[in-house]
């Protein structure tokens, strides 16, 4: 058994089904927030999932450290917009996070905010 199928549940599936919902969408992510990813399914052969989702849990991190400084509590969602593309971050219980990469200039954020929270409480149902 894979982690991309525990228990009987397809991961991998469903994130591929999340990607090909959003338009613009290239990769979606499973993963711990220690940064160890536990599912993906992207159409770039180049994406390195494995510093993506490294480098995506050390921005949950900071997002939380201001969250709670500044009093708003834990953060449900980040979002990262750069000139390239988008990455839009769900949590998933406090112990994982559902990644979305849209790239293009404009993306339907959101439409990927309301396919993120279904499938992040479809995950959360899993583990």
């Amino acid at each position: 058994m894979t982690s991309e199928s525990m228990g009987g549940f397809d991961y991998r599936r469903v994130l591929k089904n999340l990607q090909e919902m959003v338009p613009g969408a290239v990769a979606a992510t499973f993963a711990g927030t220690d940064g160890i990813g536990i599912a993906l399914y992207h159409v770039d052969p180049n994406y390195d999932s494995a510093v993506a989702d490294a480098e995506l849990a050390g921005l949950l991190q900071v997002a939380g450290r201001a969250g709670e400084s500044l009093g708003l509590g834990e953060v449900e969602e980040s979002i990262l917009t750069t000139p390239k593309g988008t990455v839009v971050l769900k949590g998933v219980g406090k112990e994982f996070y559902i990644g979305l990469l849209l790239q293009g200039p404009s993306p339907n954020l959101g439409l990927a905010r309301l396919h993120l929270r279904r499938v992040a409480a479809e995950l959360a149902q899993s583990i």
